[in-house]
Order: C-alpha cells, then structure tokens, then sequence
C-alpha cells in the first residue's frame, strides 16, 4: 500500500500540472510574472522582518486582496482551503477543524494572528473563535506558513502561522466601504469599514455583524435518535489598527453565539447555547536605533470569555428536561515583546527577540440540573483557576556566503512555569539556481504547550495532570521555485514530519473508577508532496491554476495508517476578467477517499468533488457579486468515530450568497 502511495506522489510531482492561486494573485501577481520575478515580492512572515519571497526561510503562500475579492469565499476557512494540504472539516459542535499536511483537526497546532497580534487563546490554545468573526473585507492579504514557527513565534505555531493582515502601506486615497450580504439559511451579514491614509500611517476601522440559521439536516445521533441538527450562529466584530509615527495601537472584539449543531455529547438537542467573547489591546512602536539596529516593541492585554449552556441529553434521554451543564470560565493574558533586527555586515543579519507573559484563568463557574430537573445548581468546576508565567527569548541569524547562497540558523528558548523548558532550533540554506529558479532546504523544531485544559480539570472524572510535555513536532522540508516563459509559476515541495509526545485523553482505574486523564501518548510520521503551477494572462485578464498534494501519515504506536483524512487532494481555480467591470471565478476542489478505523466496518467516505463558482460586477463606486458553492450539491460529510455509533457530520449541499457593496 505504500508503494501504491509513493508512486502517487511521484506522478503527481511529475505529471500535475498544478499550483495554487494563492501565491500571487491579481494586480501583484501580474507585475512579478510578467516584467519582475518572484524574487522581488517582500514577505514578514518567515522572520518578523521584511525579506524577499525567495530566500524567506520557510514554505510561504500568500493570498492578496484580490484574490479574496476574485473568489468571493464565504468563510475565512474556505478560503484557506485554496491552499495546497488545507482541508477543512467539522465535529459534533460545528466549528471548522482543519487538516493540514496529512494530521487531522490542528486548530490548537496552527498559530493564526492579525497585524501580528495572536489570536490563540489559553484555554483550548485556538484561534477559531475570533478569525470566523473578521470580516474578508477587511484582509488586504494573507501570509501564511506551512511547516513549523515555533523557533521564532513560540506555543501553537506547530504546523502553520498565518498572519491576516489589514494595511495597504501603499494605499494612496482613503476608502469607505458598506457591504450587505445575504445567503442560504437565512444569512444575513453587514460590514462597514473605513481605512485612511495619513501623512505618516493610517487608521484602520471596521465593524461587522453575521447571523444565520444555519444547516438543518436530518441526522441520526449516538443514541439512536433521528432528527434535524440546528446550528444558528451570530458573529460581531469590532476592529481598529491605528498608526501615526514610531506608535501604534491595535484593538480588537469578536463575539460568536452558537447553537447547538450535535451537542458535546453528539446528541440531537436543540438547548444548547454557546458565547466565545475575545478582546485585544495592544500598543506598539518602533525605533531605528542605529544605522544597523531597529527596535520594534509591543505590550498588550487579550482576554478570553467562555460561557456555554451545554445540554448534554434532551429530554428523550434523560426526562423531563435533560441533563444541562452551565460551564463559565476566563483567561487573561498581559505580556510584552522587544525585536530587534541588526545588519551586522551586508552579507549577515540578525533578529533577536525577547517575550514575557502572564496568563491568568478565572471566573470558573459549573452548574447543573442532576440533582434537580428543573433548576441549575453549581457543582465542581470543569476546570480548576490557574496561572502561569511564560518567558521567551529567541535568536535567528541569515548569512549570505555567497549572492546566491543564504544560510539560516535559528533557535527559542521558552520557560512557561506549567510545563517547564522548550528549545527549538531551525537551520536551513536557500539557493538561488538562477534569476528564475531557487531551491530551499530546510530544519525546523516546532511545539504545542498544554493549555489549561490540558493540564488539568476539576471534574470528577478527570484528573490533574501537571507533569504533561509538550507536543513536538520536527520538520524536514526541501522546496523547488521556478518561473517558466515569465509567466508560469511552478512550486514543488517535499515535506517530512514526526510529531511526538502527542497530547491524548486517556482512561485510567483509580479506587476501581475509570478517570480521564491527558497524557502525552503516541507518536505520528507524515511523508507529503505538495506540488503548484499557475498561468496569468496577459494584460491583467486572469490567471489558471491548480495545487495538488499526497501525504502518507502514520501511527507509528499503532504501526498502521492514521484513520478518517484524505491522503491525497487537488484544488483547481480559473479566473477570468471579461472586461475590466466582469470577473469569473470557478473553484473545484477534489478530496481523496477517507478510510476508516481500523473496527470500523462502514464503508469507506468515498472521494468528492465539490464546485464553487462567482460572478463580480464593479460598477465604479457599487460592486455586486454572486456565489454559488457546490452547484452540483454532492453529499459531503465529514468523518465521525466508530465508538460513536452514529451518522457522520453533515456538511452543505448547495448554498448561494449574494451582496452588494457601495465604496467612496
């Protein structure tokens, strides 16, 4: 079988033609295809300073206004599904899980921030309670890294840090922006956003409001009971980046209410009633010391609200009412940065960085109806208070040996007073073949803290665990860039992944009771190819691109493939500008065959392809658009466990959105 897959990714490297729109896109792509290179597109991600695409020591996609614009997504996560190895998924709460380079749900492994702010809270390490909320709008681009930051970006950044971004430092006029959206389920979804440009920075303002019905499917749950799932949501997001000088200030809100979809105990319920509030302030400058050192610093305060109504049971199950759990809880973080970027000579450059932070988890509340059906009493905490103390400091040098050749090392240090020391180094060369083909080879130690949860619960049946490790993961990767006829852009890249000391749910006996407990169990090897080609048009009208990827994981404990994810997949994008007032854009994306465990004898999820497709009328000041995503409405589901004994997760048929937009 492995043959059977190694050849797959052979043919695939040799024979897809294939290659992400998302690397450069619209009016930027054009200008570097067609009169510069690649070589010339400046990206912060891979370094927290400024530096060319091509020796950026890390594998980058980067997705520019234009495209969001062009494909008209309705989700900030179908929109990193255009990103080769991306898959998005969905579990009992219905909340987007992703899939990314062979390991399933890696929410709390992938570090997503905003203008360089994370947004990960602490209690559940995620940042997919606030990144659903930012309106699409608002993003001028989007840096994403595939492969491990921790060496510069520290907990969570284990496998991708994507950083949305909302400046245009070229942007010449101010910009006033009112959108109205309506779609499928009864969504409706306002944005007004206002972005100026000033002598020396910018004001960045938006807000935003989502409320939907959501999908309502027939579904069968683990008990046996047959019904309709029931997932409304309601987003509000409030923004504002503001920049005069050396000084800048950042402050972010974003509310999410959500129903109950299947409940946490995958039952059919409809009581459940879910609020995730996030808020950030941050103040930052930036300072040219010397000639050769810059300082850029930064403190800020984020804070995390979780207050959930859980109905574990309805009625049917446990009568009169169900059993209901009310569980509240807050994180608080203060924290600071200092980074420095030295030019210690024209061939060599150095960032060296210093973090410290304070994390507090408050508010605990539990109550539930078990010892009276019709009233909420407080019982033990799901979770007991904590705090803890992070400290970081981190170090990178890149050295030019020669033009062509840039040799990377890089290493973190973090002491986080929960779980103790974690040291993660980097090392790599990028070298450039010729003005339109280089090569990266790269090493990189990346980790996943334990966050609150992890560590330790008061519930009854679950127990403490202080002495948990993080979860490492090590990254071998070796990527080939190349620009043919000026015009063709052609990636290819070898991935090779061991993730150890996983953090797993675990059963053991105490006093002859079974208790849960997290533990770090297991271990994971993932071998990938994930290859990209696209064509641009001449004269701006469009572009046609494909990304492609094949990934072998396995569960080296268990000595057998990891069960429920697409081991191979391809996404496909042509868009077209008829005219400078029309644009086109068709997505297809196509996921392999999803096997199951191992006990499990249902039938394999067979493979699927599903079809997005949008129209774009600019007429000067009023913009109108119309999306249809998966016209043909194929069955699509995402996988549920075979313990479980029930439906797997329903996923839309077709769905539509339409909206209009006014600027000035």
């Amino acid at each position: 079988m492995k043959k059977k897959y190694l050849l797959s990714m052979m043919s695939l490297t040799l024979f897809v033609f294939s290659f992400n729109q998302s690397l450069f896109s619209g009016e930027v792509a054009t200008e570097l295809l067609d009169e510069l290179s690649f070589y010339e597109l400046e990206v912060a991600i891979a370094s927290k300073r400024q530096e060319s695409f091509a020796v950026a020591p890390s594998i980058i996609t980067v997705i520019t206004r234009k495209d969001i614009e062009n494909l008209n997504p309705k989700t900030f996560y179908n929109l990193l599904e255009t990103i080769p190895g991306f898959t998005l998924h969905t579990r009992n709460l219905g909340e987007p899980f992703l899939e990314l380079r062979g390991i399933p749900y890696v929410h709390d492994q992938i570090l997503i921030m905003i203008d360089n702010h994370p947004l990960n809270e602490s209690i559940f390490g995620t940042g997919i309670y606030v990144a659903e909320t930012i309106p699409l709008e608002l993003i001028e681009r989007i840096e994403v890294l595939r492969g491990p930051g921790s060496a510069i970006y520290g907990t969570n950044a284990a496998y991708a840090v994507i950083n949305i971004i909302t400046a245009n430092e070229k942007q010449k006029n101010n910009e006033t922006r009112f959108l109205a959206k309506y779609g499928s389920d009864n969504t409706i979804n306002g944005v007004a956003i206002r972005k100026e440009k000033k002598d020396n920075g910018f004001l960045i303002t938006s807000a935003s409001i989502l409320k939907t019905d959501g999908l309502n499917v027939n579904f069968t749950d683990r008990k046996g009971i047959k019904g309709k799932t029931f997932f409304k949501q309601e987003y509000d997001h409030l923004y504002l980046n503001y920049r005069q000088g050396n000084y800048g200030v950042l402050g972010l809100f974003g509310k999410e209410n959500l129903g109950p979809f299947v409940g946490i105990a995958k039952t059919l319920n409809q009581k459940t009633d879910r609020e995730y509030t996030t808020g950030a302030l941050e103040g930052n400058a930036n300072f040219k010391l010397t000639d050769k050192i810059d300082l850029v610093g930064k403190v800020y305060y984020d804070t995390f609200i979780y207050d959930c109504l859980w109905e574990y049971y309805p009625k049917e199950i446990t009568p009169p009412n169900g059993q209901l759990t009310e569980a509240e809880g807050q994180v608080h973080k203060v924290g600071s940065e200092l980074n420095f970027q030295m030019k210690l000579s024209e061939k060599e450059s150095l960032t060296l960085g210093l973090v410290y932070d304070y994390l507090e988890l408050t508010s605990i509340k539990t109550a539930n109806n078990s010892d009276n059906p019709y009233q909420l009493k407080p019982t033990t905490p799901w979770v007991l208070p904590d705090h803890k103390k992070n400290f970081a400091i981190f170090v990178q040098s890149n050295y030019f040996a020669t033009d062509k050749l840039q040799l990377v090392l890089g290493l973190r240090y973090d002491y986080d007073s929960s779980y103790g020391n974690s040291l993660n180094p980097r090392t790599g060369f990028t070298y450039e073949l010729s003005d339109s083909h280089n090569i990266k080879l790269l090493f990189g130690q990346a980790f996943r803290g334990p966050d609150f949860f992890d560590i330790g619960s008061g519930s009854p049946d679950q127990i403490k665990n202080q002495d948990l490790n993080p979860e490492i993961v090590r990254t071998l990767d070796l990527e080939w860039n190349s620009i043919w006829l000026k015009s063709i852009l052609v990636r290819a890249n070898y991935y090779h992944n061991e993730i150890t000391d996983l953090i797993r749910g675990t059963t053991i006996q105490v006093d002859g009771k079974p208790i849960n407990i997290q533990k770090n169990l297991g271990k994971i090897k993932v071998d990938g190819i994930e290859v990209e080609v696209r064509k641009n048009w001449s004269n701006n009208k469009g572009y046609i691109a494909l990304n492609g990827y094949v990934s072998i994981s396995e569960d080296v404990n268990l000595n057998q493939k990891i069960p429920m994810i697409s081991p191979y997949g391809f996404k496909f994008i042509l868009n077209n500008n008829f005219t400078k007032n029309f644009n086109t854009s068709l997505f297809i994306k196509h996921i392999g065959k999803m096997e199951r465990e191992s006990n499990d004898t249902r039938d394999a999820i067979s493979a699927n392809t599903l079809v997005d497709t949008s129209c774009n009328f600019n007429l000067k000041s009023l913009v109108f658009k119309v999306g249809v995503y998966n016209i043909f409405n194929a069955t699509y589901v995402s996988p549920s466990n075979y313990s479980d004994k029930m439906d797997d997760y329903p996923r839309s048929g077709r769905t539509f959105q339409i909206s209009g937009e006014y600027r000035f």
